[in-house]
Parts: C-alpha cells; structure tokens; sequence
C-alpha cells in the first residue's frame, strides 16, 4: 500500500487521530485509519483525456458538417458517464455579413475520422451546435465557441474517439483554431 500523505482527521474514539490517505490498485483515493482498521474510498480511477491541439490543417467550405480531425481518445475506467468540452474561436474566410460557422462535438469507436473527413454513419453528435455569424463584412473575423457535452451511455473498457464537427454557415471557409479540448469521466 503506497502512502501519499498522511493527513490530520477528526476522529470520533479514541487513536491518533490521523489517517493514511493512498491510491489503490484502480487508482481510487482512499484513507485507511490504522487506529481502528477501517478504511473507505473516495473517488479517482476516472478517465481524464486534454489538450491544446495543434489547429486543423484545413477548415471547410461544407454547409454539411465534416470533422476536424483531432482524434483525441478516452477510455471509461469507472462509470461510463463522460463529460465533453471544447472551447476556442472559429473563423469565415468570406468577407461577407451573414456568414459564419457551426461546430459541434462528435464521438465514436473505431478509427478516428480525419480532417474534412464526413461524420461517419456510425458517431454520435452531442450536446449544443455552437454558431458564428459574421455581423460586418470582413474576412476571417474571430468569435469564440464553447461546445460541451453529457454522455451517460459509455461502456466501460472501450476506447472511443472524440472530435469536432464543423461546418460553413452560409458560404466561405469556416476553420476552427486555437481549440482546448477535455473529456472527462465522472
């Protein structure tokens, strides 16, 4: 049993009145109080998967969302329920009002798709469809996006592929850039 700190606690008989706080084998956090030889585990072992990727070689003139590419992967350890996020700012090449960009988060099991490949038949898009639209006339305008997702469904054990779908409002070139990404069970 590794020790990783040992902590002061309140204890209700008698003891010395500290606990011995360690990762077990699933990486749970538990305390064990060696007074009176009881022990419980707290929370831990959770799949955790994020990043700043580099941004996606290519946006896309589809009004029919593609994928980024971003082939980020997470693995549910415990529960299966999984938080998504994605954050960061989607850009038109158009120099035209009204147009814009969509994204939304997509996940799946197999092969990840690759940049502007289609949704594959057998993803999942989840959670809000973040939009831009480009008020004034002037190419390649910022706005950010904030995209986030709850999944309950996951099975344990399977490794499944997370991404973000994107697409052209109207016209031009949407590309998604300077994206941080998370997915995070719970």
């Amino acid at each position: 049993m590794p020790t990783v700190a040992v902590v002061p606690t309140k204890s209700a008989g008698p003891g010395s009145g500290k606990a011995t706080l360690y990762a077990n084998s699933s990486g749970n956090l538990c305390q064990i109080n060696p007074t009176v030889n009881t022990g419980q585990c707290f929370f831990g072992g959770s799949a955790v998967d994020s990043a700043t990727p580099a941004d996606p070689i290519t946006g896309t003139t589809s009004t029919t969302f593609v994928m980024t590419g971003l082939a980020r992967t997470i693995t549910p350890t415990t529960t299966g329920r999984v938080a998504f996020l994605v954050s960061g700012v989607l850009t038109n090449s158009t120099a035209t009002a009204g147009d814009g960009g969509k994204a939304q988060i997509t996940y799946g099991t197999g092969s990840a798709p690759a940049n502007g490949a289609a949704v594959p038949g057998t993803a999942t898009q989840v959670g809000n469809v973040a939009q831009t639209i480009l008020e004034r006339a002037t190419a390649s305008d910022s706005l950010g996006i904030s995209c986030t997702a709850i999944v309950t469904t996951l099975t344990v054990g399977t490794t499944y592929w997370y991404d973000l779908a994107i697409a052209a409002t109207t016209g031009g070139t949407a590309v998604p850039k300077q994206l941080s990404v998370a997915a995070i069970e719970f």
